[in-house]
């Protein structure tokens, strides 16, 4: 019991209970075991040092605009969501 409670498990279980998680992408919670982090945002800090490109796409402002628009259009309350990235 002592683990669980005290020591590194008892912190990291502390730790996914906060409502904003900051950690390595392989300490992540696994999706089947903490199902409230299903809704979650996933925000990759420096991610060129964790994950390699096997592909470019390049988008120009065109892109964004028509992306917008669809948005509006069709998910009002998701573009509403993705504003604070904007």
């Amino acid at each position: 019991m002592g683990g669980y409670v005290f020591g590194y498990l008892g912190s990291r279980t502390e730790a996914l209970k906060q409502k904003l998680l900051r950690t390595h992408p392989l300490s992540l919670p696994h999706p089947e075991q903490f199902e409230e982090y299903n809704d979650s945002l996933l925000i990759w800090d420096e991610w060129s040092s964790i994950l390699t490109n096997t592909k470019q796409i390049k988008v120009v402002d065109r892109d964004i605009v028509q992306l917008t628009s669809k948005l509006l259009t069709d998910a009002p309350d998701l573009l509403v969501r993705l504003q604070p990235l904007c």
